[in-house]
Formats: C-alpha cells, structure tokens, sequence
C-alpha cells in the first residue's frame, strides 16, 4: 500500500498539542491518517502528516484558505519532497542518520539556517535542539545581534528562545540599541523615537521570558530595564535567584514588582537613580535577600526609611551602600543585621560627614561585630563607569584607569588627630589581621610603623597601586623598625604599574588637566557632552552665582502636543548657554530645532536633540539673545519646564537658573 505525505507549516498553536492534532483533523476533513511528527515552535509549528488515500492526498494539496476555519487559514500545505515513497528508488535517508552525526554536521551551521533545519523534520528538531541545550546554558539576548549580526526576525528569536530556554540558568539581557534600530523605530511607531525604542527593547525581552522556565541568574546590559520585564520574571521565571544591573544611571526601574520574585536572594542594582524605597521595602518583606548593592539610589538616601528597610533584612549577608549620613542610629541598626558579614560603604572623602570617625565608633561599640572583623579595605574608587558592561579591560588598562582615578580625585589621607582615634579602636579589634589600602595612601610612612604596635592581631598590610619613589626603600627599613620578636606583620607594596609608568599616567593627567581649565561654556565647539550628565553645570573650576540671574526666557505659554513654540533667551552679554525642556520628572524631553545657525547647535543627552548650546561666541563680541524652536513631543500632555544655563564668561554664570513653564495641550 502506497503512502502520501504532506508537510504541514505556519500551524498556530492555541491549545495543547493533542487537542491542535484533533482540530486539524477535524478542519482538513481527514479520516484515515497518521502523525508522524509534530515540531512545537512557536507560530510556525510543523506536522508531518502521513495518507493513505491518494484522493484524500490530492484534495488536500489542493485547499483553498476559504475553505479552512479561522485558525487555520494560514497553514501552508506541501508535498513532502524529503519524504521517499518508495524504498527501492532511494534506500538512503538524510534524516534518518544518527544524531551525533547529525549534531557534528548542523553545528557548522549558523543559528538561521539551524532554525530553518529545525523546522524541516523531527531528527533535525532534536538535533538541533541538542546543540542548543548544551550551547546556550549561559544566554545573551542582544537584540542589536539577533537583528543585524544573525539576522534574525522575531518569531525565529522566538523560536530559539523556544528551543534552548529551559535549559538556559544564566541570561545577559542588553538594553543597548544603536542608529539604525532608532531610525527604524521612529519610521514604524512615530512619536518619540527614544521612548518607544526603551518600550520596544523592554517589550520584545518580557514576551520571551516565558520560555526561561528555570532562569536563576539575570545580568542587565545598558539603562533601559523597566518594570515589565520584572513583572513578566515574576510569572515565568520561579527559580530567578539573582538580578544584577551591570550598568549604572539607570532611570526607567521603580523597582515596582521585585517584591513577587519569591526566591529572589541577591540584588545588585546600583545608581538606580528612580528605585522607589516602599517598592525596595515590600521586596525586602517578601524575599528573603542575602546580597544587595544600592549604592547612589537617590531615593533611598532617606535615614527613617533606611532604619525601616534594616529591620527586614535579617538574612543579609553583604551590603553595598553610600555613606549619605554618619547617623549613629543608622550606622548600629546597620552593624546590628544578625547575618552580616561584609559591609562596603561608598563616599566622597571631602563630604564634611566625619564618616570614618562615626562608623568605627559604632563598630568599637558592637560587641559583636568588632570581634568578628578580620579584615579592612580601605578603596580609591569610582562607583560609575559609563557603559561600564562595554569596557573590556586588560590588566594595564585596568590598573592605569584605577591610577587615573586617584589622580584626579581628592587626596585622602587621614590626619594624626584622626589616625590617633583609630588607633585606640584599633585595639578593640582583637581578631583583626588584615589591612588593604587599594588605590589610596590613607596613611603616610610614621603612621604605618605604628598600626601593628597598637594592635598585635595584625599580620598583614598590602597597598595596592599607588607607588611612590621611596616605597622600596621603606620596605627594606620596615623589618629594622619593629621588634621582630614579637611582632611579624607583613608589608606589602602591590602595584601592576611601575612607578615610571604611574608618573607617565600622573604627567598625563596634568596635561589633560590643564587643557580642560578652559572654561566648558566656552569651547569652540559650544558646551561639551558632560553637560548632559552633570546638570548642565559647565566645569569652570569656579563657584556659580548666587545672586539674582539677569537672564529670561520670552515667548509663548502653551504648544499642542507635537507643534512647535518659539523661544527666545535674552539679557545682557553672555558668552555660552545650554538648555533643556524637563518633565515633572526632571527628564529632558521633546526637540529642539534651530533657529540662529550661527549661534546655537543641539546635543543629544537622552534623546536625539533634547538639548541646545551655543556655538563659538567671539569674547569680543558677545550675544543679548538666541532664538530657537522647541517640538513638543506627540502624545504628551502636561507642563514642561525650560531649564538654562548662562554664562556671562568664564568666571561668571548661572547654572539652571533661568526658567520658563509652559503647558503642552
């Protein structure tokens, strides 16, 4: 008896598998038949479908989508040419061939044709299925890759994620996009480019992650998660233990639904700068957290609320965050977690907070605590890289930015008044053997000598990078300054920089440095790109003014949500400026379009032309005013405010001074 295959594609799967072969039974009319296969992707699910009447077989193949039912009315229906009718003509099968055979044979493939082969037969499912379990344990969904390096379209990205993503434990999510994703995006959803792209990114992840059944470990790339995504991990994502932001200034997380992550453990989400602190209060109810990192979270610099979020986090076991207050209530409830066992605060050294000489005192005071410290670091550090997830360091590379980060930061180096303080608690650390000063020479030469003869327990100090000339010499004098009978505490000077190369790095800097002590508000090329991330404050090295700012902006009060407005800055002589058009939230928003070429440019902080600066203003020769045009963005109702700053010169300017509000109809 003769047998008549057909391959059957573009199947939309809306129920069970079962039930789906029983409604395309039932729809193509079929009586006698049989299924060989069923390949279960995502809306292009593929049957094989074996006949036994040549009549039916015909019929079939020749079914218009009229006749079909609704859901079906996009199934394709082919002969299968891959399937042989007749074993004498072709006794060989391609499909039929092992699967280690085949598994060495597709994994030449790239990831498109391995999606079109996994869609050809079951053999070539399971195959490919296979190389994917083992490949993709670790996952990075990068839809920039997906789109333009593996060209991918989005039911085959969702089809991989079908195929791979229950074997998937850890996941690297990018939020980055480039150009030609922008400029597609506002070609598709018109509007604001830049928020439907954050949308669009944000979207395309949350409607995958339902295939990451037993996800433990998600690492974010870039500034744009949002709180979709958690909501949609909270659902699907059971086993998710870990979610860290490898990138900081991020600004579209509220933290809204991290309190439904139940075996949530360890949150890593520094400078974010919208976690709301009631959202990190429930999520510290309901997980039970033993990591969290919340350095530079704006909202969270809140002392009754740090005290509250204390009380929940009874399983913490290490914490990061900033020194925003050296309050003493803070500080012992702190110390006081019953699991704690590293602490790491960030601060700014200049900050009048007498942090150091608080926070010792509070140790000394913990019984506890203070009896269990082993070990001390002391850090030079910078909390944020911009695109810090991007950066691929060498050891050179790495140690010469650590360098440069302690050139140019504040020296810090304790005074005798404070370094004798230390001292008397030192002795109250009785198991402390341990002391690393990274990137920093928090004690000077005499003060050294004295740490391991106040306190015996130490055994060990290591000061890494930092070199100075007389290091080496100093180490050779260390050993002949103590009694080596009854003290042998190590000395160590770590530094993957020769001190030739640190003095190279520290020549630099004060090139470097001296280039930029042109006032910021006078390049030739208008306000420079920092003023995007530092509150258009130019760097002039000066204090700005206080006094009453002789600038204002004129024109109208209302624009239509997408129409234009004019403006115009004006007052005495001024010789710079930069302006942004902010939100309720202090977000720039909305383009600005120029008016006077000769005076104004744009720059794009967060969005395409979100922002407007001078070009070359002539000191001889300065402006009164600027015109220029502002686009509100489509769909957005509220007041906008107009924020500027001005520079008379470079010792004189007014930083966000000059305002202006405007309602958006």
């Amino acid at each position: 008896m003769e047998d008549f295959v057909v391959m059957i594609t573009n199947i939309s799967k809306s129920s069970s598998e079962q039930e789906l072969r029983r409604e395309l039974m039932k729809s193509l009319n079929l009586n006698d038949c049989q299924f060989n296969y069923f390949i279960p992707l995502d809306v292009d699910n593929v049957a094989q479908v074996v006949l036994y009447d040549k009549i039916q077989y015909e019929r079939i193949l020749c079914l218009s989508p009229d006749q079909l039912k609704d859901d079906f009315k996009n199934i394709k229906i082919h002969p299968n040419r891959n399937q042989s009718q007749s074993l004498s003509t072709e006794p060989f099968h391609f499909q039929d061939m092992p699967l280690d055979i085949l598994y060495n044979i597709f994994q030449l493939c790239g990831i498109k044709e391995q999606l079109n082969l996994a869609r050809t037969c079951q053999q070539f499912y399971e195959a490919v299925k296979g190389i994917w379990c083992k490949k993709y344990r670790y996952f990075i969904y990068n839809y920039l890759d997906f789109k333009y390096s593996m060209k991918l379209d989005d039911k085959m990205v969702k089809d991989l994620c079908i195929l791979c993503g229950r074997h998937v434990k850890e996941l690297r999510f990018s939020s980055y996009f480039n150009m030609d994703l922008l400029k597609e995006i506002e070609w598709k959803m018109g509007g604001n480019p830049m928020e439907n792209l954050k949308y669009f990114i944000n979207h395309n992840f949350a409607e995958n992650v339902k295939h990451f059944e037993n996800l433990q470990i998600l690492r974010v790339q870039g500034k744009f998660l949002q709180d979709k995504v958690i909501r949609e991990l909270s659902k699907f994502c059971k086993q998710l233990k870990t979610i860290e932001l490898l990138d900081g200034d991020s600004r579209w997380l509220t933290g809204q639904h991290l309190w439904q992550l139940e075996n949530l453990q360890n949150l890593q989400i520094k400078s974010c700068r919208n976690l709301e602190m009631d959202n990190l209060l429930l999520c510290s109810k309901h997980c039970h957290l033993e990591q969290l990192n919340i350095v530079e979270c704006d909202l969270l610099k809140s002392v009754p609320k740090m005290l509250d979020l204390s009380a929940n986090l009874q399983h913490l076991k290490y914490l990061n965050l900033t020194a925003f207050t050296s309050d003493s209530k803070l500080l012992k409830a702190i110390l006081n977690l019953p699991q704690l066992e590293r602490l790491k605060f960030y601060w700014i050294n200049f900050m009048p907070l007498q942090f150091e000489e608080n926070y010792f005192a509070e140790l000394e005071a913990n019984h506890q605590k203070r009896s269990h410290l082993t070990e001390l670091t002391f850090e030079n550090d910078r909390f944020y890289i911009e695109d810090e997830s991007l950066q691929q360091w060498t050891p050179h590379s790495y140690a010469t930015m650590r360098e440069n980060v302690c050139i140019n930061g504040q020296e810090w180096q304790w005074s005798d008044e404070m370094f004798q303080k230390f001292c008397k608690q030192l002795q109250k650390f009785k198991n402390l053997h341990d002391i690393q000063l990274n990137y920093c020479r928090l004690f000077n030469y005499d003060q050294l000598k004295k740490l391991p003869l106040v306190s015996s327990s130490i055994c060990k100090i290591t000061i890494k990078g930092c070199l100075q000339r007389e290091d080496q010499q100093y180490l050779k004098e260390w050993f002949l300054s103590l009694d080596n009978k009854t003290h042998k505490c190590q000395l160590r000077f770590d530094s993957f920089l020769s001190y030739a190369e640190v003095m190279l790095t520290m020549f630099r800097f004060v090139l470097l440095t001296i280039c930029l002590a042109v006032p910021a508000l006078g390049y030739s090329t208008g306000g420079p790109q920092q003023i995007c991330t530092n509150g258009l404050t130019p760097e002039h090295h000066v204090d700005p003014q206080t006094s009453p700012v002789p600038y204002s902006f004129s024109g109208g009060n209302t624009v239509k949500s997408g129409d234009k407005i004019t403006i115009t800055l004006e007052g005495g002589d001024f010789l710079g400026f930069a302006i942004q058009a902010h939100d309720s939230k202090g977000e720039p928003i909305g383009t600005f379009k120029i008016v006077e070429s000769n005076k104004s440019q744009t720059l794009s902080c967060s969005n395409p032309d979100d922002t407007l600066t001078h070009k070359k203003i002539p000191k001889d020769n300065p402006i009164t005013k600027v015109e220029f045009q502002w686009i509100a963005p489509a769909g957005y109702k509220g007041k906008v405010k107009f924020v500027g700053t001005v520079a008379k010169d470079g010792a004189t300017f007014w930083v966000r001074k000059v305002l202006k509000e405007v309602d958006v109809e």
